[in-house]
């Protein structure tokens, strides 16, 4: 049988252990461009009542650094304005 390619794809449950308010709605994991994330879920409900989900994600590697502008392709000109036209 031919191996699943997992890649872009995750998966959340509902959250059994979940004690309090600030405890995720809902566990579980994702794979996005070949890195394993952890991935955590708030139902919310916006202002104008309309109910969504927040998400969080932890990579599984221990390696949350934020990616600068050279890992997003965006080449870092040196200044603090970046390419603002005005």
């Amino acid at each position: 049988m031919a191996e699943y390619d997992n890649t872009n794809t995750g998966a959340i449950f509902r959250n059994k252990r979940k004690a309090t308010d600030k405890h995720p709605d809902g566990t579980g994991t994702a794979n996005i461009e070949g890195v394993e994330y952890w991935v955590n879920s708030w139902n919310k409900t916006s202002k104008s009542g309309e109910q969504f989900r927040s998400l969080s994600f932890k990579r599984k590697d221990g390696n949350d650094s934020k990616p600068g502008k050279a890992a997003a392709g965006i080449p870092d000109s040196g200044d603090p304005y970046g390419d603002c036209p005005f």
